[in-house]
């Protein structure tokens, strides 16, 4: 029984916990498309896993994720009115910086 017990806690060990966290959902008008920046991690992590910009139907559906930069920050999404365009900060701290992005069929101009 020890044995077991022993090796059940060993393999959770081994086993990281994930943390998934959303943040700063954004609809379009229609409430037919949402942003949301989305980062996966290990919860043991001292840093913040790196997010990105997932835009998803109403079924949870992946429709495109953007992520232009790779030490970036991601915050503020807003779409525009017709729901084409969606423009969102990035913040580099790095840096020093944050930049406008806009994102229009499937393309991300800053």
């Amino acid at each position: 029984m020890f044995v077991f017990a022993a090796l059940a806690a060993a393999a959770l060990q081994a086993q990281p916990i994930v943390l998934h966290k959303y943040e700063g959902l954004s609809l379009t008008a229609d409430g037919k498309t949402m942003a949301i920046v989305e980062s996966s991690g290990p919860l043991s992590s001292p840093m913040p896993a790196h997010g990105v910009v997932t835009v998803r139907n109403l079924a949870g559906a992946i429709q495109t994720q953007i992520d232009p930069c790779a030490t970036c920050r991601y915050s503020d999404a807003a779409w525009s009115p017709d729901g084409k365009s969606l423009a969102f900060l990035a913040a580099d701290t790095k840096a020093g910086m944050v930049t406008l992005y806009l994102a229009e069929n499937g393309k991300t101009a800053s």
